[in-house]
């Protein structure tokens, strides 16, 4: 009878930390980048890991489309973290040879303290920027995200824009996905 508490004890922990998986609400593409702290074209530079749960990515904004104050007060905008896993909420970036291949478009929190960017599956939007369709960088480019994240009422003029004006190559997503 001894033998077997220890194996149910360690069963149950085994349970625990297996349940531990990531879900959430989806929101529409531009909801999700209005949400976030900060929305930018970056490459990314260095992928470390951090822990033995977290991955730590040197980034380099090349253009940055959107942010609040808590970006602009954040001490530190290049270095970011994110689970190392998609089942905790990770967003993991491939690392390749050029830059450009190395660049994408992100979205994501700060930390409370400002002193580091997050990426969450559940938070932020990873895209290659090769792989965005030319209209929506077009619209990233020209400034058109702050105008339509500063709105009065967002669902009012999302619905009421041009297709040609809301990411184009995500029209049929409700989240995008690395």
């Amino acid at each position: 009878m001894a033998t077997k508490f220890p194996i149910i004890l360690i069963l149950a922990i085994s349970w625990m930390t297996r349940s531990d998986a990531c879900s959430c609400v989806p929101e529409s593409v531009i909801q999700g980048l209005c949400n976030a702290d900060f929305v930018s074209l970056v490459v990314v530079r260095s992928r470390k890991p951090f822990g033995d749960f977290e991955i730590t990515y040197i980034i380099e904004h090349k253009s940055i489309f959107l942010k609040n104050d808590q970006f602009v007060k954040s001490s530190n905008t290049t270095l970011l973290k994110t689970a190392n896993d998609p089942s905790t909420c990770g967003v993991v970036l491939d690392m390749q040879k050029t830059q450009d291949e190395n660049s994408y478009l992100l979205s994501g929190r700060v930390d409370e303290k400002g002193s580091w960017l997050h990426l969450g599956l559940c938070t932020s939007i990873a895209v290659p920027w090769r792989q965005l369709h030319a209209k929506d960088r077009e619209f990233l480019e020209e400034g058109n995200l702050s105008k339509v994240c500063n709105a009065p009422n967002l669902q009012t003029v999302e619905s009421g824009l041009p297709p040609a004006q809301i990411f184009v190559g995500f029209r049929n997503l409700s989240r995008i996905r690395r």
